[in-house]
């Protein structure tokens, strides 16, 4: 699938990431709970060759990105901004940290229904499947694990899972919340900050799902919040 994206003016850039003041911690998701905060695609500049990521105490880490990598930004903190990166199948591994605002250019997708289906994974233990259900809506299914990559955990009964099921329309172009009552019904206005039900929001920027979650959405640390790829390129 080949993505489509254009480059945004810097102004607007900094006025949809302007806070509340961020606290220098990359805690990429955090912000995501907030109402009408949104997370931002940026892209590695042609010009900035290898571009490695920054713990929250500045220190360079090993993992780095090159020029055409595309990152999601949720927060900045200076001349930096907080950026998560997960690969392409088969391993789905993310990587999150701090990147030199410098080196980042900002883009636009422009999502579609179609760029919304596929089964979309978050290493091994996430995964969100999503297909057409009629005109304008989509049935996904999730399920997510914590404990499954620890053979101690699995051989004392250790896991912990939960899952997602609903079919509902798209909310907006490029995003969706999921929450449903006891009949398996959407819940209109359904937030983030619930704390009695399930609530998933995801927002479609291709080549990436984003997905956060409220942290009640199955057993003791499990979640679906992260940056998910599609496990087949298409």
């Amino acid at each position: 699938m080949k993505t489509k994206f254009w480059t945004l003016p810097a102004g607007l850039v900094l006025a949809l990431l302007a806070s509340p003041a961020l606290a220098a911690e990359c805690d990429p998701f955090a912000n995501l709970s907030q109402e009408g905060r949104l997370p931002e695609m940026f892209i590695i500049k042609a010009e900035a060759g290898n571009v490695h990521f920054q713990g929250d105490d500045s220190k360079q880490m090993t993992a780095h990105l090159v020029p055409g990598n595309l990152v999601i930004v949720t927060a900045q903190d200076g001349d930096k901004l907080c950026a998560t990166y997960t690969s392409e199948a088969p391993k789905f591994t993310t990587t999150v940290g701090w990147l030199p605002k410098s080196a980042l250019e900002a883009v636009t997708p422009k999502p579609d229904r179609a760029s919304w289906i596929g089964d979309w994974r978050l290493g091994d233990e996430q995964e969100i499947k999503i297909a057409g259900a009629g005109r304008d809506r989509l049935s996904i299914e999730g399920y997510a694990s914590f404990g499954g990559d620890d053979p101690g955990r699995v051989a004392n009964g250790g896991v912990n899972t939960g899952s997602i099921e609903a079919k509902l329309p798209m909310q907006a172009e490029g995003w969706l919340t999921l929450s449903l009552d006891d009949n398996d019904q959407p819940i209109a206005g359904a937030s983030l900050s619930d704390t009695d039900q399930c609530v998933v929001r995801m927002w479609q920027l291709p080549p990436y799902l984003v997905v956060a979650d409220n942290q009640i959405c199955g057993g003791q640390n499990v979640t679906f919040t992260g940056v998910y790829t599609k496990a087949v390129a298409e």
